[in-house]
């Protein structure tokens, strides 16, 4: 994937654990063995030397200087707990016990694209290994999608994994998926109508999902809110998921958002271009993508227009949030955590009180009664 641990903005130990992306993210996946000469790595771990697997994995980190405190009897008893349980390890598995005993015929994996492919949401059910991942031996067949991964036996090539891949999570975190189900599917609808829910929108987006998962749950213990830095890791991959969703239905629906406010002919203007032809090849960010330009923008304007209409503003509050509040620290220490260990508490909270913080000023007027605001 396209992030990275930086440990230069915490040299010193003391500071927060730091997971760093640069640029877009992708999840790549190699073939099932490693290309000559080279040990193997990740996914390959599953089929290559697996007399010496635990050996390999302990080998793996150790040469990327991680492997201090690593017990060998935790990692084997991962490995057969994955070995039981995880669909997606069972058919790698097999796949090895082909190539072991079978090497006329040539092995693949096919990662499927949609484990329903009628399109209509279904109950999450433990998956079976057929709904994910299906074993190739020979020649492929016309089965298959363009949007299906095909693992092959040997190749220095990687494929990148789609981001709505039903496998794009599982095969990344495998203590998170344990049971190797899916991750996000478009196919999933809405279990009930709600409030909130616009007749338009009936099926699940990414960032429901996401938030689904990472909401606590007293009838189970979940997994992904004790990862600790790997779940740090999971909410900045997920986000980047839930980001190159959106992105991609603005690339999408160009035709929907390009009003003649957002022509470009104006910006192009500005800019002092003349060459016509690549406004036609630009992809427009609309003011309602967060972060964007015009988002940036059109949030200052608003604020410019408040000013000029009601004059200079009297207060300027600027709210942070603190990992020592009480109420944060009362739910991390019920699992045995660290405030630093549940960042998805700390902005929950963070935007409780700040939400609390308007409130006071709004309706219970400490400084009288307000002519104008913004929230930003």
């Amino acid at each position: 994937m396209g992030g990275r641990i930086d440990n230069s903005m915490n040299s010193k130990g003391g500071g927060p654990y730091s997971f760093v992306l640069s640029g877009q993210n992708h999840h790549f996946i190699g073939s099932l063995l490693p290309p000559e000469g080279h040990p193997p790595v990740y996914a390959q771990l599953y089929i290559y030397d697996t007399d010496n697997e635990v050996v390999n994995r302990i080998s793996t980190v150790s040469r990327n200087g991680r492997a201090e405190n690593l017990d060998p009897n935790i990692v084997k008893l991962i490995k057969r707990c994955l070995d039981k349980h995880n669909s997606i390890v069972r058919n790698y598995r097999s796949a090895a016990e082909i190539m072991k005993h079978d090497v006329v015929h040539d092995v693949n994996i096919r990662l499927i694209r949609n484990g329903n492919s009628s399109g209509v949401g279904r109950p999450y059910d433990m998956p079976t290994a057929s709904e994910l991942a299906a074993l190739i031996v020979g020649d492929f067949d016309n089965s298959y999608t363009s949007r299906d991964i095909i693992v092959k036996r040997q190749s220095g090539a990687l494929q990148r994994i789609d981001e709505l891949h039903i496998a794009y999570l599982p095969l990344q975190y495998p203590l998170f998926f344990h049971y190797g189900d899916n991750s996000y599917d478009s196919s999933i609808q809405h279990g009930q109508e709600s409030l909130l829910t616009t007749k338009k929108k009936t099926r699940l987006t990414p960032r429901e999902y996401l938030a689904f998962r990472l909401m606590r749950r007293d009838s189970e213990r979940s997994v992904i809110l004790h990862g600790k830095k790997l779940l740090q890791q999971f909410i900045v991959d997920g986000y980047s998921m839930v980001e190159s969703d959106r992105l991609n239905y603005i690339r999408n629906h160009q035709k929907e958002l390009r009003v003649d406010l957002y022509s470009g002919l104006s910006d192009a203007v500005t800019r002092g271009e003349t060459d016509p032809s690549s406004m036609e090849r630009r992809v427009i960010l609309p003011s309602s993508f967060t972060g964007g330009a015009r988002y940036m923008i059109q949030n200052y304007q608003d604020a410019m227009a408040i000013c000029a209409w009601a004059g200079y503003p009297d207060i300027f509050i600027t709210f942070t949030c603190n990992p020592m509040w009480p109420e944060i620290n009362r739910h991390c220490n019920e699992d045995g955590l660290k405030p630093c260990d549940r960042p998805e508490v700390l902005s929950r909270i963070f935007n409780i009180k700040l939400h609390k913080l308007m409130h006071i000023l709004k309706d219970e007027k400490i400084f009288g009664s307000i002519k104008a605001g913004k929230l930003n």
